[in-house]
C-alpha cells in the first residue's frame, strides 16, 4: 500500500485527488470568472463561490454536501449560485468561446499537434497559468512532451483499472438500492446534478418560447418541476457521497492511481528527474 504519491517529488498537482489539486482548481475556477467579467462575459460553467468555499472549511464531505450538494445550484444558506445566464447572439457566443478557450490554431502542419502555449488559451489558460504558479508552461515543452504525455494517459488507466471498475459497481448497486438508479461512477452523479441544473438555467433562458440554453436530453430520473432545485441536488450528493464512504471508493480510485504513478516513476526516472529539474527552476 503507498501512502502519497510517488509523482508528488517529480511535478506537484499531478494527483488530481490531492486537496493541492483541489485547491488549484477552485482558485483557477475564480480567475477564469474574473478574466470574462473583465472582457463583459458571465462565466456560464458552474463554479463554486468563494462563500461557499470559506464557509465549507473544516466540513466533513457528508456535511459539504448536506450543505453545497455538488456546489451547481447551492450555496451558503441553500439557493441557486448558478450566475444567470443571459442569451446570446451567435456571434457573441462566438465571441465569449475565443474569450474562454482563446483563438482557434492556425498554421498547424498535418503531421503536429499544436503546442501548448498558455497565452494563447484565453481566460482557461491565464487562470491556470497563475493558478499554478506557471508550471503548466512544462506542457508546451518538447522535451518533457513523452513523459507528460504519459502522465496524462494516467487518468484512463485507471478509469479501466478492473479494480476501479469494481469499486464503480459496488456504488452504482448502493446509488441503485437508494433510489438512484443508472448511474455508473460517482462522475455520473455529478454530470446528472449538472444537467438538473443546466435544465434550469435553460428554462430561466427562454426567449419567445424558445430555449436558449439547448436541450438538457433525456434524463430516467429527472425530478418534477416542483421540486426545489438544491434540495434535489443535495439529495443526490449526500447519498453520492455516504455510497463512496460505504465501499471505500475515493481510497480505492487513489491507490490505483498511485500504483500506476509508481510504474511510471520506474520506467521513466531520467525523464522524471529533468521534468523535476524544469519544475523546480520554475518556482
Amino acid at each position: 500500500m503507498l501512502t502519497s504519491s510517488p509523482l508528488d517529488d517529480y511535478l506537484p498537482l499531478t494527483d488530481g485527488m490531492s486537496e493541492e489539486a483541489r485547491e488549484v482548481t477552485r482558485v483557477a475556477q475564480a480567475f477564469i470568472a474574473q478574466c470574462l467579467k473583465d472582457q463583459g462575459f458571465d462565466y456560464d460553467e458552474p463554479y463554486l463561490s468563494d462563500q461557499a468555499i470559506r464557509d465549507g472549511e473544516g466540513l466533513s464531505p457528508t456535511e459539504w454536501a448536506a450543505a453545497y450538494g455538488f456546489g451547481f445550484a447551492t450555496s451558503a444558506g441553500g439557493g441557486s449560485a448558478a450566475p444567470a445566464i443571459e442569451p446570446r447572439s451567435p456571434a457573441e457566443q462566438q465571441a465569449y468561446l475565443e474569450a474562454l478557450y482563446g483563438p482557434e490554431p492556425t498554421d498547424v502542419a498535418e503531421d503536429e499537434g499544436p503546442v501548448y502555449d498558455w497565452t494563447t488559451q484565453g481566460c482557461l489558460g491565464s487562470a491556470y497559468h497563475e493558478a499554478t504558479g506557471g508550471i503548466d508552461a512544462l506542457y508546451g515543452d518538447a522535451d518533457h512532451e513523452l513523459v507528460l504525455g504519459e502522465i496524462d494517459a494516467l487518468a484512463d488507466a485507471v478509469l479501466i483499472d478492473s479494480r476501479v471498475q469494481d469499486v464503480d459497481q459496488a456504488w452504482s448497486d448502493c446509488m441503485a438500492d437508494e433510489g438512484f438508479a443508472d448511474l455508473a461512477s460517482p462522475a455520473a452523479a455529478a454530470d446528472r446534478a449538472l444537467r438538473w441544473w443546466q435544465a434550469v438555467a435553460g428554462a430561466e433562458s427562454e426567449v419567445d418560447g424558445i430555449d436558449v440554453a439547448g436541450e438538457s436530453g433525456d434524463d430516467p430520473a429527472e425530478p418534477s418541476s416542483s421540486e426545489d432545485p438544491a434540495d434535489r441536488e443535495i439529495a443526490l450528493a449526500v447519498v453520492d457521497i455516504e455510497c463512496q464512504l460505504s465501499v471505500g471508493h475515493a481510497a480505492t480510485v487513489q491507490q490505483v492511481r498511485w500504483q500506476h504513478e509508481q510504474e511510471l516513476v520506474e520506467t521513466y526516472p531520467r525523464e522524471l528527474a529533468a521534468l523535476r529539474d524544469a519544475a523546480g527552476s520554475l518556482s
